[in-house]
């Protein structure tokens, strides 16, 4: 039994669809039975209500579970109490987070308790984070080197239609010092105060992009050494306002980030949160859906080795990573504790099978000696 929860939000729904065309058992959960019972109309008959914030009530909907997966978001905010009740009820976990500092926290809180207990928590399994980890280990592992001196993983999204679950996560994110990874440690680091050139692959070509806080920071160093890894985001398409922006945030990004900090945690928030909430759940037109370029690249001394990954309707693409996962840990009973991506599948014939399914576009690094395995 796979258990959604968060199933009436846009991935939830998607990810329930997916679930029902593969013919697998699965419920549809989370905090408002109205909708979840409208999201379910058709495709599910097990409906089942509880809060994010109720231990007991969470554990008594996840008791027959095999995987829960999470789409409940901002996780900063409530993905925690879902992490430990489906501990709490011997089940697997996946989410798909796209919060790095949340990130960090399940694995400093939980990875022990994890593997004790022999059950996996997956952080990030959908369009962000799952294709740059393994589009990282697959760029890392193509070195003729142990230990990469750096790997790098850029994002470009055009079109994008955020959901309000997206928009909550973003506002809960603004303000939070990032990371990065440098020499075995997390440091603290501005989003926004670095600046590369990315040559994004298909229609988005060469881009500027800023360093932006995903959780790949995170997830990458555990299974490809590098002695930094660092994640940017493209401004947009090149030109001089998108030069100008990128010249400027280096400069303004260390005094704005705790700026953004204080003010959100004064009533500006508060009603800045409010607002989100009260608009309308418009989720994102099949006819106009976001297009992304992801790219990874792995560097020693003068050798690059890189891997990009392109497509469009992110929500899509993030629900099928997700179905995979769940369809993996389902028949697992060897694995346990906090793991990456790359550490529950194969990277590259991950990258393969979802490009398979949602016909995205892969480029390969020339040579691949080796990659990691679970």
């Amino acid at each position: 039994m796979i258990i959604i929860y968060g199933a009436s939000g846009h991935t939830g729904s998607l990810i329930a669809e997916a679930l029902h065309g593969q013919e697998l058992e699965f419920a549809m959960t989370g905090r408002d039975l109205v909708k979840l019972q409208t999201a379910a109309g058709g495709i599910c008959d097990d409906v089942r209500c509880a809060q994010a914030h109720d231990h007991d009530g969470l554990v008594d909907i996840f008791e027959d579970a095999d995987v829960v997966v999470n789409c409940a978001g901002p996780f900063g905010l409530m993905g925690e109490g879902v992490v430990r009740a489906a501990l709490a009820a011997d089940c697997h976990y996946i989410d798909t987070a796209g919060e790095q500092d949340f990130v960090r926290s399940v694995y400093e809180q939980f990875e022990s308790a994890a593997r004790q207990a022999g059950r996996v928590i997956i952080n990030a399994c959908a369009f962000e984070v799952a294709l740059g980890d393994w589009a990282a280990n697959v760029a890392a592992a193509a070195l003729n080197s142990p230990i990469a001196d750096s790997i790098s993983i850029s994002y470009a999204v055009d079109n994008m239609q955020p959901t309000k679950g997206t928009r909550l996560s973003i506002l809960d994110a603004m303000g939070k010092p990032g990371y990065r990874w440098d020499e075995d440690r997390w440091v603290p680091a501005s989003p926004g105060a670095e600046r590369i050139e990315v040559n994004y692959p298909e229609s988005f070509g060469q881009r500027i992009a800023l360093s932006f806080p995903s959780p790949e920071v995170i997830t990458v160093p555990r299974h490809s050494p590098a002695r930094r890894v660092q994640t940017f985001m493209s401004l947009g398409q090149d030109n001089p306002l998108t030069r100008a922006a990128s010249l400027v945030a280096p400069v303004i990004a260390p005094v704005l980030t705790p700026l953004l900090g204080s003010l959100l945690r004064t009533s500006l928030g508060a009603i800045a949160e409010s607002t989100i909430r009260a608009a309308e759940g418009a989720r994102p037109s099949e006819d106009n859906v976001a297009r992304f370029a992801i790219v990874a690249e792995a560097t020693c001394g003068t050798q690059t080795k890189r891997c990009a990954i392109a497509g469009e309707n992110i929500y899509r693409v993030s629900a099928g990573i997700a179905c995979l996962a769940a369809e993996r840990l389902q028949n697992e009973g060897e694995l346990g504790g906090v793991l990456t991506p790359s550490e529950l599948f194969p990277p590259r014939l991950a990258l393969e099978e979802i490009a398979a399914q949602h016909s995205l576009f892969i480029e390969l690094p020339d040579e691949v000696p080796g990659e990691a395995t679970p």
